[in-house]
């Protein structure tokens, strides 16, 4: 009778410990890189006189990217040999980049925020990547 209640006993324990089991269902979100060429003649000088913006069409961006993904961007002027990360400060220009929908902006400012813009950027190469991130 002992080993009868041992045996029902470790069954229920099995039954229990299986029936509990956590499942993890990942679903992988890949990256999106995308590549421009800005020529010279696509940068504007703005009314201030000290930035200069180009602006990047990315429908990729839409509502929910815009609220749950993250834009990394990277510069290059020397024809894709070395890319650095914006914010970046290169000969004496500041660059940042802002998104919304659709789109990129990325800025071009005397790094001291009080010289008159002088020098248009000139022309590079512009790698995006968008992160997803499923909430």
């Amino acid at each position: 009778m002992k080993k009868i209640l041992t045996l029902v006993l470790l069954i229920g324990v099995a039954v229990v410990s299986s029936s509990c089991r956590k499942e993890i269902t990942q679903v992988v979100q890949p990256n999106q890189t995308i590549h421009f060429t800005v020529n010279a003649n696509d940068w504007e000088l703005g009314n201030d006189d000290y930035t200069y913006s180009v602006t990047l069409d990315i429908p990729e961006i839409d509502n929910y990217f815009q609220e749950n993904g993250a834009v990394l961007v990277y510069i290059s002027s020397d024809g894709g040999s070395t890319y650095e990360q914006v914010p970046e400060v290169y000969n004496g220009q500041a660059f940042s980049f802002s998104h919304t929908r659709g789109g990129i902006q990325i800025d071009s400012q005397p790094y001291d925020g009080q010289t008159p813009a002088l020098d248009n950027p000139g022309g590079m190469l512009v790698k995006v990547v968008l992160v997803d991130s499923t909430p």
